[in-house]
């Protein structure tokens, strides 16, 4: 009995020391729980920034599909407008009859909206502008043949030509107010609609062929 209680408390003599005794650390490494929240910051950091940077990739190619849109549609414009500047009998005959079926115009006051637009150019050729709504493409007709005149990158959402003065011995000069919205072909892109509006004045009145002094 007296040796196991002498050996309890030589235990507790080394324990007391033990714990009394000032003792120093090392750390030779990181615990887990560091390495864990290390790692579950660097993770945010990088989803964040490559969340921009895709972002930043997705706007430089909506831009750049928009720009292509519009340079194409521009031209197009451009060209209708030289051909409208010297043109005559805007949905109109040679005899002066309106031919709002031929356009698909609707009357609002002094004006017509139409879906196509039909003239004679200087050329003396019959031109019609109208969209072709299944492909969404503009076309271009010339003496009843069609042609597509904008690019496969572009599709026109709606085209309207607003007309007034077309009448003819009205004493006005035909003008033509061309509206068009267009988006890149991409589906993805599908949802940016670009309007474009532009407004061209003959240069010569409307008049039937038959009888220029009512002009």
């Amino acid at each position: 009995m007296k040796n196991s209680k002498s050996f309890n408390k030589n235990i507790l003599r080394a324990l007391k020391k033990y714990f009394r005794a000032p003792r120093t650390t090392f750390r030779g490494g990181y615990l887990l729980i560091e390495l864990l929240i290390s790692i579950t910051v660097f993770s945010i950091i990088v989803v964040i920034a490559v969340g921009s940077f895709v972002n930043v990739l997705r706007t430089q190619r909506q831009v750049a599909a928009l720009s292509a849109a519009e340079s194409n549609l521009g031209i197009v414009m451009e060209g209708m407008a030289r051909e409208i500047r010297t043109g005559y009998l805007f949905c109109t005959d040679a005899d002066g009859v309106t031919l709002d079926s031929a356009c698909g115009c609707s009357v609002f006051g002094s004006e017509k909206v139409c879906s196509a637009l039909k003239f004679i150019d200087a050329d003396g050729n019959n031109i019609k502008y109208s969209l072709n709504t299944a492909s969404g493409v503009l076309e271009k007709s010339i003496d009843g043949t069609a042609q597509e005149v904008t690019g496969n990158d572009v599709k026109i959402q709606y085209f309207n030509s607003i007309l007034f003065g077309n009448t003819p011995g009205d004493q006005w000069n035909p003008r033509v107010t061309l509206t068009v919205g267009i988006h890149p072909k991409d589906a993805s892109l599908s949802g940016n609609i670009l309007n474009l509006e532009t407004t061209v004045s003959a240069r010569q009145i409307d008049c039937p062929q038959g009888s220029p002094s009512s002009c």
